[in-house]
Order: structure tokens, then sequence, then C-alpha cells
């Protein structure tokens, strides 16, 4: 079996449908690749859906664990060689399937193939030709190169071997998951084929901002230790704290419109540790000055 594809799915009959059907579309041989469904504990029974697949299937379900421990019961489950992680509230593109296994079979023993997504009529992009492995973490510090896992595909081994999971029961899990492979990588590949379509969900988990905006810390924790391990250059360290951690917090709690909601989280033990550590050499003028007024609101929330 060349590739799994591991879709994580939770009370959402119609997503599931959805891409499900935009696989069977996709997939010439089904021979080439398998579905592997964790139902990550759903209300909502699937039967009416998977009754109408026309490919083999897995269907998995375990007690609720969020999409973390989902996608690390796919893993597990895994026959493929390779692995491509598929949000079941998305769509993969026409023919895309086919495009894997040919740069697969044209770029063999890769370990991790890097492609493009299409996201509300935008090219999202996970790397770029020629680009070095610093290069690649760089953009996916600055968010230049999507985070996310669904417009990559990684071989099984290569995982393994370098104990990379997902982490469970947080958020932003796949943050983790993406950096943590690219430093780890030694032998990639960059296709700018169009493989995954991206449907904005704004009931999604990553879209309902309460205090779990905060687990962007812990995952923090968790990466710098392996930006150190790995001996990860500080631009890209700092570029990464202040992106997804201090900026993409900002953005999200203020899109609540709760000011105490707001100042709750400002004034937050793990955001000021964060702004604590942030070194300010690494930002651009517009950003110093974005950070120097969060410093002035603590102050002001204090």
């Amino acid at each position: 079996m060349l590739l799994s594809i591991i879709i994580a799915v939770y009370n959402d009959v119609e997503g599931l449908s959805n891409v499900l059907k935009s696989i069977e579309l996709s997939g010439k041989d089904f021979s080439d690749f398998e579905v592997i469904i964790v139902d990550d504990g759903s209300s909502v029974s699937y039967d009416d859906v998977l009754s109408t697949v026309g490919f083999g299937y897995k269907y998995i379900k375990q007690e609720n664990g969020r999409q973390g421990k989902a996608r690390n019961r796919g893993i597990k489950e895994a026959n493929g060689e390779y692995l491509w992680f598929v949000d079941a509230d998305d769509l993969i593109v026409a023919n895309s399937i086919s495009d894997i296994v040919k740069t697969i079979h044209n770029n063999p023993q890769k370990e991790i193939y890097y492609f493009d997504a299409i996201t509300n009529g935008n090219i999202s992009r996970s790397s770029s030709v020629n680009c070095l492995r610093d290069e690649v973490l760089l953009g996916q510090a600055n968010n230049k190169y999507t985070v996310a896992p669904w417009n990559k595909v990684y071989k099984k081994d290569f995982l393994m071997t370098n104990n990379i999971w997902f982490i469970e029961q947080k958020k932003y899990e796949d943050l983790y998951f993406v950096m943590l492979a690219t430093m780890k990588v030694k032998e990639f590949h960059y296709d700018s084929k169009i493989i995954y379509e991206y449907i904005y969900n704004p009931t999604s988990t990553t879209k309902v901002h309460n205090d779990t905006v905060l687990d962007i810390f812990d995952v923090l924790d968790e990466l710098i230790v392996q930006f150190k391990i790995n001996n990860i250059d500080k631009s890209i360290i700092n570029r990464t704290i202040f992106v997804h951690g201090i900026k993409y917090t900002v953005i999200r709690i203020f899109e609540t419109k709760k000011l105490s909601f707001i100042k709750s989280i400002i004034l937050n033990d793990k955001f000021q540790k964060y702004i604590s550590i942030l070194d300010t050499t690494y930002l651009l003028l517009k950003e110093k000055l974005f950070f120097k007024t969060l410093k002035f609101m603590y102050g002001l929330f204090k």
C-alpha cells in the first residue's frame, strides 16, 4: 500500500460525506491508497454516509480526545508507506491522489512531499522550488508556508524513526507536528500541484475563541524544546513565538470583542511569559510598535 489517507471526524456527517465523495472522484486506481476514518467520539451516526463509499476504508471509533489523538490513532492504524492527513470539513482536489502517486514515483524515497492547497481562492503554499530546510522553517514561522499537515505527504517510517506525533488534548497541534517534521527532514520534495481545498468553517475548533487560545503557549513550550535540541536558529524561534504565539493570539482574542476576555488573556501568566522571553531584535518596525502597544495594555489592565 503506497498511501494512507487519514481523516479525523467529529460530529460532521455532511463534511465527511463531501470529503469522501471528493476522494472517490480523485482516485483512479483504488489499490494505490487506503482511507482511515477516525471518529473522535461523535454523537452522530455515519452509517448512511459509509454505506455509499465506493472504495475500501477502515472506520475506527474512539473516545473523544480531540484531533491530535485521532490523527495519532490513524498513524498507528495506517498500512501505507506514506500518510496524508485530511480534515473532514475540507475537500481534496480532482486528480490529487494520482498527482501524489506520480510525484512519489518520480521522486522516490523522500521523507516529506510538500504540495500546495487552495484557500478562499488563494494558493496556500507549503514550500517553494529549491528551498532549503531552514528556509521552509522560517516560512512556517512567519506563516508564509502553511503549518497545517493537509498540503503535505509524510513517509510513515520517517515519522516513526523520529518519534513525530501530534500533541494531544490541545489546539494548534498542527504547528508542533509540521515544524518538528521540518526540523527532522533530510530528504524532501516540493511540487506546486494543488492537491487540497481548505473550506473555511467558522465553527471549527480553531475558530472558536475561549480560554483554549492559551493552548498555543503549551504547544510552544514543547516546540521550543525541540528547537533547542535541533539547534534551530534564533530568528526562527523568535519569529515563531511572535507570529504564532503573540500576534495570532491577540488577533483571536480581539475577534471576540469581549474586553473582559481580552484583559484576562493579556494578563495571563502564559501570555506574559512569552512577552518576556521574546527577542524583539527579530521584529520589523511595525511589529515592534505592536509589541510596545501590548506592553502598554498590560500596564493599563494591571
